[in-house]
């Protein structure tokens, strides 16, 4: 069976879980479950009714930095005898994901590069060279991607079978990383060098499957996004990306319609620090369009 999975840690990113489920249901009529921890499980079980996927209560075994990256990695190993696909809270589904769920039956797991982006951007870079402080893990795949052009993995959008050997080893990494910024999405880097050319990991490029509204390749058109990511609240943030607020939006406008998870009464006070600027931002940019300058 193929499964869309989930997990919500914080009441402040159950806006982006709302419109990401809303946008699914547009293409993808199989099962989907959501977890969430205790924090946020009373309004993402809400959203969860309303749109037909499944909610669990999850506790997760470690709270502190990068607290949510890790559990969806113990999560994934957890997930028996599906083809599933994880996919962050703040994603919106433009189009159909089968590919990602062939890939994944294929490798076991299908990683995404985000966007366009590679290895041998210095951001990139610098990132995964932070990971050399840490004993275990091993330098060679280290130098392997910074020293060779790889697409930049992302972990917000990914297949996996619960066996893949990719989990385990990604999970005791990052575990070991977890002080840095993204640890999870620094150690999935190596994994491509370690299981790449044991036919055991696959990573989809182009951006096609994980594009961000602020960075989308300008080779490639926004109708063939399938998957857009509005990393760093960039969906909310319009000093970030005008685009991605634009389009998230026009989403939200319509769950709010159709109050989903019971959305009108609860976006107000879910903790969200961006939204007020958001919605100010909202205002201003329907003015300047009814009456542009100029």
């Amino acid at each position: 069976m193929r499964v869309v999975n989930y997990l919500l840690s914080y009441n402040p990113h159950a806006p982006y879980l709302a419109t990401s489920l809303y946008t699914l249901r547009h293409h993808w009529s199989g099962p989907i479950q959501v977890f969430a921890w205790p924090d946020s499980y009373e309004i993402v079980s809400q959203i969860a009714q309303d749109l037909g996927a499944v909610c669990y209560k999850r506790e997760p075994s470690y709270r502190g930095r990068n607290d949510q990256f890790l559990d969806k990695i113990e999560l994934a190993q957890t997930l028996y005898d599906d083809t599933n696909l994880y996919l962050d809270a703040d994603t919106l589904i433009r189009g159909n994901i089968d590919e990602l769920f062939d890939l994944t039956d294929q490798f076991g797991f299908a990683a995404t590069q985000f966007g366009s982006w590679t290895t041998a951007g210095g951001l990139i870079k610098g990132r995964i060279k932070r990971l050399e402080q840490f004993p275990g893990i091993e330098t060679n795949l280290i130098e392997a991607v910074v020293n060779n052009v790889w697409p930049s993995v992302n972990g917000g959008v990914f297949g996996f079978k619960s066996n893949s050997p990719v989990l385990p080893l990604w999970y005791k990494w990052s575990n070991a990383a977890r002080s840095i910024f993204i640890c999870d999405e620094c150690v999935l880097h190596l994994m491509m060098p370690k299981f790449g050319p044991l036919n055991k990991m696959h990573v989809s490029c182009g951006g096609v499957y994980n594009s961000s509204p602020k960075h989308a390749p300008p080779e490639l058109d926004d109708d063939k996004v399938k998957i857009w990511h509005g990393h760093g609240d960039s969906f909310v943030r319009w000093k970030k990306s005008a685009k991605g607020c634009r389009m998230w939006k026009k989403v939200l406008d319509e769950c709010t319609e159709r109050n989903i998870g019971g959305i009108k009464e609860w976006i107000g006070s879910c903790g969200n620090k961006w939204l007020g600027e958001f919605f100010d931002g909202c205002k201003t940019d329907e003015r300047t369009t009814e009456h542009p300058v100029g």
